[in-house]
């Protein structure tokens, strides 16, 4: 059962405009899964261990978002802008926890959970009257609170999230002559997350800030007709902290254990610096057809979850994520060809890539730990030593007739992981592919039909296989009233085939984890939508 309605209305003179719009959104989601973990050691005398559990979840979401906000403009090349956007969720879900082997339990976890976030933007923008020449500036305020709880059988955890950030920047193009061309610009961003976690009577704090101040400049030149060429260089200061407090009391289980091991007396203080260099050269072979190579230097950040060292499911010890603190940005040196051809009636655009990371980060880092003489594994974040990957996709878009529509999508990719001497289990070869295809059908006076396929090959990963899966969308829209009304009906996952599986095996130091897992999210859901318009289009 899912239900929403939603409104926009914006009234504009050729001196201000003002806007604001409204929804509401609620709606059950359920999912099912199965784990299945096979222990076998490598001494004969013990006995193969064995855990299998079946999951079921209800989740039931009310969701309510608020934006306003106006445009003024001083003259007609400029505008300042304005925009507040308030959300607020409440979430309540029900899981249960089914363990089949070696010993029948049920484990009953209810989750509720209020988050409120408030943001704010500032614009300026000027094009100077010219089509060469703009200048943006930009300041955000963002603040958000969340309040979750979870129980089972008396026992209680609440967490209580606090995050705001601020973002400004400056962005200024122009062209210098007939063939230079510049752009130049700035960006602050901070941010700031506390996190306070209730426990067993005792309390913990994980507090993060994250500060990062940018500067970067681009100048193209164009050679001649056919030829450009493009360089960039951008600059980043970054200054990350971290703490963790709480009481460290003697554990009285495996995760009063691992909360009392993420505690830390000192703060983690991770300032880095580093240059970003680019380049691209464009080359025109015909005026429908052009190839583009480029180099550039990349960064990608730990997310915010993945750093923070509390464990993200605190009543269910046989399956132990957390996130790890001292987890380290991964640089990467990326080259890339594209080609693309375009015309009326057929759009063709393939590409290859190769990237070259260091400190390359495993969102899935697996290691074990010992609580009371028991072996419990616990899923974290790392970094690997190295990484190189080669990817590449291909998009085309064919239209046979102004009615007709069809657009076929791959993507490909394969990745050779090194550990180092630290993480062997990370070391290995991954490679997979994803599929998708649209076919859009618009027969005036009758209907529009859009029919999209879509999904995954089977994908080899490090520590095994994760095998096919696709699904089908398919969607029907009707127009009255010369357009203003229209009434559209959804079938999303057609044939109820989307379906996430995963099949690995691991070596730790005394046996070898064989595991099989399954989850669905959701399920086929049919839904009907009426959009009414009004006012001048």
């Amino acid at each position: 059962n899912k239900n929403n309605i939603s409104g926009n209305l914006n009234f504009r003179t050729d001196t201000w405009n003002v806007f604001s719009s409204t929804s509401y959104r609620t709606g059950e989601r359920y999912s099912k899964g199965l784990r299945e973990f096979d222990y076998l050691y490598f001494d004969p005398s013990d006995s193969v261990r064995y855990l299998y559990q079946d999951t079921k979840r209800k989740r039931n979401s009310d969701n309510i978002s608020f934006r306003f906000g106006g445009d003024l403009y001083p003259t007609p090349t400029s505008t300042i802008s304005y925009t507040s956007t308030f959300g607020n969720r409440d979430q309540d879900s029900r899981e249960i926890v089914e363990t089949t082997r070696p010993v029948a339990s049920i484990l009953d976890v209810q989750e509720n959970g209020l988050e409120n976030d408030w943001d704010h933007s500032f614009s300026y923008e000027n094009k100077f009257n010219s089509k060469d020449r703009k200048l943006n500036a930009n300041v955000s305020y963002g603040y958000g609170v969340e309040d979750e709880t979870e129980e089972n059988l008396g026992n209680e955890v609440k967490d209580h999230h606090d995050h705001n950030s601020i973002i400004a920047s400056f962005d200024y193009e122009d062209k210098l002559g007939e063939n230079f061309a510049l752009e130049a610009g700035f960006k602050t961003t901070l941010k700031t997350l506390d996190d306070d976690m209730f426990f067993q009577d005792g309390t913990y704090d994980y507090l993060y800030d994250e500060n990062i101040y940018a500067l970067y400049t681009t100048l193209g030149y164009e050679i001649n007709d056919r030829l450009g060429l493009k360089g960039g260089l951008r600059f980043e200061q970054v200054e990350t902290k971290a703490k963790v407090t709480g009481d460290t009391t003697i554990a009285t289980s495996i995760t009063h254990f691992v909360i009392n091991q993420a505690v830390k007396k000192d703060v983690i203080d991770e300032p880095y610096s580093h240059f970003y260099p680019s380049v691209f050269l464009n080359y025109k072979l015909t005026e429908k057809e052009q190839i583009q190579f480029g180099y550039s230097k990349r960064v990608n950040r730990p997310w915010t979850r993945s750093l923070n060292p509390f464990p993200r499911e605190m009543l269910d010890t046989t399956h132990i994520r957390t996130g790890n603190p001292y987890v380290k940005p991964e640089y990467s040196d990326v080259m890339e060809i594209n080609f693309s051809s375009n015309s009326r009636k057929f759009n063709f655009n393939t590409g290859v890539s190769y990237k070259h990371t260091t400190d390359a980060i495993a969102w899935w880092d697996r290691d074990e730990i010992i609580y009371n003489g028991v072996p419990y594994e616990l899923l974290t974040s790392g970094n690997a030593e190295s990484a190189k990957n080669l990817g590449g996709s291909v998009i085309i878009n064919y239209r046979p007739m102004p009615l007709a529509s069809l657009m076929l999508t791959t993507w490909w990719w394969r990745s050779e992981t090194d550990g180092g001497q630290d993480e062997d289990e990370m070391t290995g070869t991954s490679y997979g592919m994803h599929n998708r295809g649209q076919l859009t059908l618009n027969i005036p006076t009758v209907a529009r039909l859009e029919l999209s396929v879509g999904g995954r090959g089977t994908m080899k990963i490090t520590s095994g296989t994760i095998p096919a899966s696709y699904g089908a969308d398919l969607g029907i829209e009707k127009s009255f009233m010369n357009n203003r009304l229209s009434i559209t009906l959804k079938v999303n996952d057609l044939f109820d085939s989307r379906k996430f599986i995963i099949d690995t095996t691991q070596d730790y130091e005394l046996y070898t984890q064989e595991m099989y897992a399954e989850r669905k999210w959701g399920r086929r859901t049919t839904s009907i939508n009426l959009r009414y318009n009004f006012g001048k289009q």
